[in-house]
């Protein structure tokens, strides 16, 4: 992988995060620690940039990498189960739809029981099945409950300079999709 200058990004990756770019990196290292995020999420990126001694190691930044390391699991865990649920929305939206053609069915079935009786002009009640008489409600089944992330957040704050965004940019290179 070559680093594209023109779009700031790696072969086949999204825009790196500024805050990465600003570290003054060489491309290898940039692509290492792009590796690293992708592979093990923010805390492993921001050990590896601590290993390569390109960051000092403190101990504030590593607690706030925790939560974010915690968001990027969630994240993970939850595209891991997205695929599933949308197959069981696509059956759900099937049954759905053939229960809305049954009872659409049910219904012109009964105007057209009502039409002949009327055509028939008698006052008299002819014998039919009593499905085709009742007006019944149409009642789907719930969808199924979408996933939702195991992780609630985090809020970062603290000083001017203390890399705040650094460890966003870390946790956003880690969320990134390979272009291509």
């Amino acid at each position: 992988m070559a680093l594209r200058r023109a779009g700031l990004c790696l072969a086949g990756a999204a825009p790196l995060p500024p805050g990465l770019l600003r570290l003054g990196l060489p491309a290898a290292a940039l692509e290492d620690v792009q590796r690293a995020a992708l592979s093990g999420g923010p805390k492993e990126a921001f050990a590896w940039l601590v290993k390569q001694q390109r960051l000092k190691d403190d101990v504030l930044q590593r607690s706030a990498v925790e939560p974010l390391d915690a968001c990027w699991r969630a994240v993970r865990a939850q595209e891991e189960v997205l695929p599933s649920w949308g197959r069981k929305m696509v059956a759900w939206e099937v049954e759905c739809a053939s229960l809305r053609a049954e009872h659409e069915e049910r219904r012109r079935r009964r105007e057209e029981q009502r039409r002949r009786q009327q055509e028939q002009g008698s006052r008299e009640r002819l014998e039919v099945d009593e499905e085709v008489v009742k007006e019944e409600p149409l009642v789907l089944p719930l969808a199924p409950p979408k996933p939702r992330l195991s992780a609630p957040g985090c809020y970062l704050w603290g000083e001017v300079g203390r890399g705040k965004t650094l460890m966003m940019d870390l946790f956003a290179l880690s969320l990134q999709q390979p272009h291509g």
